[in-house]
């Protein structure tokens, strides 16, 4: 039986490689995509327009013949979509992955639950039809490793995360969604996917986003901040796009991942320090870029150190500082043994790391990207 697979947030860094890897990966497998748009016609060229950033050769042709755009809008009743369109869906997906999410850390709690929250309930409401009318098989929700919130220690892929409070409204509202999807987990085939700080393409270092990892490291080359106040040893967990894409490509497809949640990170004994981080990122700069000596500041990175720069950086900072500060390490005993024998396995952080700045540098920082479109 072929498979079709129905994603949302394709025009976003996991949807759009997700979408990707499949049609590289399935040839028979058909894609439905769901996509914000005035028309058809506008909802596509978003798409191909994400496409085009995270994978230059990619063919646009499969739009049309292997891939089919609906508009319609994850926060809105049967997503926006007719009756009777959203049970010919419903009757046609065989897989639903579920990818879409306001990924900003500073919306207002409201706005982020209408899209995480609500969102994810629409979506869900399309699995729930499907697993009546049609022939779901799995359903992949891509929650974050960080619906733990301001946790510490080690957090486990199978227990049940109780934050004592979130660092921003993206975790706490995600938090709220994947404890939404846990109550479906006895009625529908449902697999949670955590992802951590996912970066670009371990290959090419293309991403559509720059922000956790890539914002401080902004403020440091253009000399906004001049220090950092963490412990150098806290390890900071961070996964490639491709990474990410390969391991829930392979884990969707397996009917015993259902009922289970699986982080997607690079656990504790490959997490980079941010020290490690910080220094490997003067050094480039200072091997890649002329004159950038007078530029850097030095780093003061110990617990005393002050972060100094305007309001406006200091207030930013703040929103990436539980990310630098809070030592946890997470398990990956679930994904590692659904990755036995598939020939996957995490690149290490220093091979692709300049691969990363090269690109940063290339589109500066996203601005080229953001002024094409």
């Amino acid at each position: 039986m072929s498979n079709t697979v129905f994603i949302t947030g394709v025009t976003g860094n996991i949807g759009g490689k997700l979408l990707i890897t499949i049609l590289d990966n399935d040839p028979d497998t058909k894609i439905i995509a769901l996509i914000r748009g005035e028309s058809a016609a506008v909802a596509q060229s978003r798409l191909e327009q994400a496409l085009r950033v995270l994978s230059p050769e990619f063919d646009t042709a499969l739009i049309g013949s292997r891939v089919r755009v609906i508009c319609g809008d994850i926060t809105q009743h049967q997503l926006g979509l007719t009756d009777a369109a959203f049970d010919k869906l419903a009757s046609e997906v065989t897989h639903i992955i579920h990818s879409a999410a306001g990924i900003q850390f500073t919306l207002p709690l409201d706005c982020a639950r209408q899209v995480n929250f609500v969102g994810t309930i629409n979506v869900m409401s399309l699995a729930q039809r499907a697993a009546e009318i049609g022939q779901l098989c799995n359903v992949a929700y891509i929650s974050t490793a960080y619906v733990c919130g301001d946790r510490d220690g080690w957090i486990y892929e199978d227990e049940s995360v109780a934050p004592r409070q979130f660092s921003n409204t993206y975790e706490q509202t995600k938090f709220e969604a994947e404890q939404y999807v846990r109550t479906l987990m006895p009625t529908l085939p449902i697999t949670i996917l955590r992802p951590s700080i996912v970066v670009g393409d371990s290959q090419t270092g293309r991403t559509l986003t720059f922000n956790v990892l890539y914002s401080p490291l902004k403020f440091i080359y253009k000399g906004i901040i001049r220090a950092l106040i963490c412990d150098p040893a806290t390890p900071l967990d961070v996964v490639p796009l491709d990474y990410v894409a390969k391991v829930a490509h392979h884990i969707l497809f397996r009917a015993e991942t259902t009922g289970k949640t699986f982080h997607i990170v690079a656990g504790a004994a490959e997490a980079p320090a941010v020290g490690s981080v910080v220094r490997h990122f003067l050094n480039y700069l200072g091997q890649n870029l002329t004159g950038v000596n007078e530029r850097v500041p030095s780093l003061d990175q110990s617990n005393d150190g002050k972060i100094t720069g305007n309001p406006r950086t200091l207030q930013l900072m703040a929103v990436f500082d539980p990310y630098l500060k809070v030592t946890r390490h997470f398990d990956n005993g679930n994904t590692l043994t659904a990755l036995q024998g598939s020939g996957i396995t995490l690149p290490p952080f220093a091979g692709y790391f300049d691969k990363l700045l090269d690109y940063c540098f290339a589109v500066n920082w996203g601005r080229t990207l953001r002024h094409a479109a």
